[in-house]
């Protein structure tokens, strides 16, 4: 099958879970702040009844408690540092006219180990066997340059915001309205660590990622390996450690959770993710999380196997979703903007790919080929914004760019809207594509049927990339080969191949498809797929003029506005500018 000849179209609908997780009511009351005594942090003589700042007994005995500074609580080195970790339950509740708990180091909560046999001798072997981060809906927490909150192995947070109360994770700068909108590196980001499954160890075979379901091959280490693999961004005295066997490991909670202006570096060169997953287990439960202005990615899942509902991804400058080492969950009903930068035509870095996906990043991928752990990541209703945008900008040697995937990930993507949107190519040196698949073992699972795009709208002016990254022709794969045989004997009887569903020839053959289209719904142009950032209902949908077959669900992320009042640079009121691609701020018009 050619793929720069395809233009495939459809969709399903997918659930919107808006509810917040955990049982019971919220308490949103708090003691009044003390404004005419300050406390010291970490001083063991505070007085706790009239400070509410979060406080708790250390392994001396000694209470420890954040200080009061204006509106705000002030955390020290003598509170939590990446050296004097939390190891007890601790709660940070939201505070009283908009104040917010400010962090001088780091916020680590839990101990590292080392080793899968350190942790045990420790008794913590599970999440849950740590300590818990409690953190209220409508708390704000405001961290320093260089600084980070990390969940280590065997702890959990417990994030419940709500929908009228999201809980923010933000730089201090950002406390005090000193950023500009699009500004990244502000702070660190969070890292949350478990003992779930990561190709980057190696395991027995014959487990088959079905969480839940009492696998009858339980997953096992091979033997004499470890498996405590070092997550990235984060070294010497900062270090925590990932992995294990127990797919099915929670790390907590996390819903209703806005995280901005992260991506600073804790160790030279190596900026953090908003948010990064680090064999995170099944039994996590994610939602309604976004990440706002990250220079590094939005998420990243290193092997893991939890679920995510209802993700938002602002102006993120790499990728917004990234997947990694073994990721086998699910992400259902995503909403990406990619960057439009300050000045698209100077070479702004205005985001990489809407989702990067990687089978096998940490070890050879012929191996983890052959042990068949690869990464099999799946998403549903997602509709991704790409920016046009030279193929320097981005410093990842593509322009704007969709789905990218690589070293043989089993990536299924469905029901989605893949775009770049309200711009195309506007020169020579552009490619802005929807989708690339980047070396041979990707050919062969393709060839195979392994991965899956059912019911998506394509809309780029180059669908797949060109020269400028290594070009596969899928028609020629080496079906006698041994690898192609492997991947074939693992597909299920009933596989439908990699582009399956209704109209998969619709619009082919038409060349550059949408080049330098707009999408605007709202200019009534043959092109009607999205309404701002919202996508256009299945029924008014028209692609070059042409309504959608029968028979067609909605593509692209299911939300409406009022299921986003909770996130952060996207309804008026609640942003501090217009979205790159409103009011005239197309690139190319800048």
């Amino acid at each position: 099958m050619e793929l720069n000849n395809l233009f495939r179209v459809s969709a399903v609908a997918a659930t919107v879970a808006l509810t917040a997780c955990g049982g019971g009511d919220i308490n949103l009351e708090v003691s009044n702040v003390n404004t005419g005594v300050v406390a010291d942090s970490g001083d063991s003589d505070s007085n706790v009844d009239d400070n509410p700042c979060a406080s708790y007994v250390d392994e001396a005995g000694a209470t420890q408690q954040g200080a009061v500074e204006g509106n705000n609580c002030r955390y020290t080195a003598l509170f939590v540092s990446s050296s004097n970790e939390i190891l007890t339950d601790v709660t940070f509740n939201v505070l009283e006219n908009d104040g917010a708990h400010l962090f001088n180091e780091s916020l680590y909560v839990g101990e590292n180990y080392v080793s899968l046999s350190e942790a045990a001798d420790a008794g913590i072997t599970e999440g849950g066997d740590g300590p818990t981060l409690f953190i209220e809906a409508g708390a704000t927490l405001g961290f320093q340059a260089n600084r980070a909150l990390v969940v280590n192995r065997g702890a959990q947070i417990s994030a419940q915001g709500a929908a009228n109360a999201p809980i923010t994770i933000t730089s201090e700068t950002d406390v005090n309205d000193l950023v500009t909108p699009e500004q990244t590196e502000e702070w660190g980001g969070i890292v949350i660590n478990g003992f779930g499954f990561t190709n980057a160890c190696q395991y027995n075979s014959g487990w088959n990622f079905q969480p839940n379901t009492g696998n009858a091959t339980p997953l096992t280490l091979a033997d004499n390996t470890e498996c405590s693999i070092a997550v990235e961004g984060l070294v010497g005295n900062d270090q925590s450690n990932f992995g294990g066997a127990l797919p099915e490991d929670s790390s907590g909670i996390l819903n209703y959770v806005v995280v901005k202006h992260a991506g600073s570096a804790l160790s030279p060169g190596n900026e953090l993710n908003g948010i990064t997953f680090g064999a995170v287990g099944s039994g996590t439960s994610l939602s309604n999380i976004e990440i706002y202005a990250n220079i590094d990615d939005g998420i990243e899942f290193f092997g893991g196997g939890a679920d995510l509902t209802n993700y938002v991804a602002v102006y993120i400058q790499d990728d917004s979703i990234d997947i990694d080492d073994g990721y086998y969950g699910t992400i259902n009903n995503a909403l990406v903007v990619q960057g439009g930068g300050t000045d698209v035509s100077v070479g702004t870095r205005t985001g990489a790919h809407c989702v990067e996906s990687d089978g096998a990043s940490a070890r050879n991928e012929n191996d983890v080929f052959a042990e068949d752990y690869l990464s099999r990541g799946t998403i549903n209703n997602l509709t991704c914004i790409s920016s046009a945008k030279n193929r320097s900008t981005a410093g990842n040697g593509d322009g704007g760019a969709g789905v990218n995937f690589e070293e043989g990930h089993l990536i299924s993507v469905n029901n989605s809207i893949i775009t770049t949107a309200y711009a195309g190519d506007d020169s020579v040196e552009n490619d802005n594509y929807c989708f690339q698949a980047e070396d041979d073992i990707d050919a062969t699972q393709l060839a195979a049927g392994l991965l899956t795009f059912e019911g998506n709208i394509f809309a780029c002016p180059d669908l797949t990339a060109n020269s400028a990254r290594e070009e596969l022709n899928f028609d020629t794969v080496d079906t006698s080969s041994e690898q192609y045989a492997t991947a074939l004997s693992r597909r299920a009887d009933d596989a439908a191949g990699p582009f399956s569903g209704p109209a998969v020839n619709f619009l082919t053959d038409t060349g550059n498809v949408l080049s330098n289209a707009t999408v605007r719904a709202d200019e009534g142009v043959t092109t009607n797929i999205l309404n701002g950032f919202l996508a256009v209902p299945v029924a008014d949908i028209l692609v070059e003029g042409t309504s959608l077959p029968d028979g067609f669900a909605q593509p692209g992320a299911t939300f409406t506005n009022d299921d986003l009042v909770w996130t952060f640079g996207l309804l008026e009121g609640a942003r501090s500018q217009a979205l790159w691609f409103e009011d005239g701020q197309v690139a190319g018009e800048r």
